[in-house]
């Protein structure tokens, strides 16, 4: 978080200010304590700070690479980061090998059943 609030150029104040403005403050004390991992983060308060940085919240939960970088993810343990964003951003499961039913499966359940808005801007 450190470093997209760096990149926006926004102090612990500012950015305060700013999470107050939209309904969820946190002091920069707390802002301080949640980018050293001294604070807990609930979902409301992750959402506030993708808005407010510009970020899809899941820029918030995972490393800024995806590498072999080993990463935590609860319930499961360390796997590389890589891993982590393609199961986040639903393209597969986190459990290897998977066949292809399994692959399928996650697909029909991991993400909302709403029609296809078509290619994104940037991959058109």
């Amino acid at each position: 978080m450190r470093r997209l609030r760096q990149a926006r150029n926004l102090s612990t104040r500012r950015l305060s200010e700013e999470l107050e403005r939209l309904g969820r403050p946190i002091p920069p004390t707390g802002i301080t304590r949640i980018e050293k991992g001294r604070r807990a983060v609930d979902v409301d308060d992750l959402m506030t700070l993708a808005v407010v940085l510009k970020v899809s919240p899941l820029t918030l939960l995972l490393p800024a690479v995806s590498s072999t970088v080993p990463t935590e993810v609860t319930a499961v343990g360390s796997i590389p980061s890589w891993k982590a964003w393609r199961w986040s951003r639903a393209v597969e499961p986190l459990k290897e090998p998977y066949s292809d039913e399994e692959l399928a499966d996650f697909h029909v359940h991991a993400m909302p059943k709403t029609p296809d808005p078509g290619p994104a801007p940037w991959e058109r």
